[in-house]
């Protein structure tokens, strides 16, 4: 009825996570690193099963906690998604993400 595609009788919130063969029901934890101080400077808990959608709503959480004008970020291949990209392209934040 909810539209989910999965449950958990535990955790409802919680997700299937698969990473190098192992699956577990948890949440994906995002961070944002301000590199000139080595400070997280923005996080998140998410339930997506992956990182792809996550590059942007974090960069915007980052440069807003940094209160800059620009940003450029730096993410493994686990983050690259077009359209996340083209997001970030489009709020003036520069990517550098490796194609998957």
């Amino acid at each position: 009825e909810t539209g989910e595609t999965q449950v958990s009788r535990t955790d409802a919130d919680a997700r299937l996570l698969t990473k190098t063969g192992q699956t577990v029901a948890g949440y994906n934890v995002q961070i944002a690193v301000d590199d000139a101080h080595k400070l997280i400077v923005a996080s998140e808990v998410v339930n997506d099963g992956n990182d792809a959608g996550q590059l942007h709503p974090m960069a915007l959480a980052a440069r807003e906690a940094l209160a800059a004008e620009t940003l450029t970020v730096v993410a493994d291949a686990g983050y690259y998604n077009g359209a996340t990209l083209k997001r970030c392209e489009e709020d003036g934040i520069v990517a550098y993400v490796p194609p998957a």
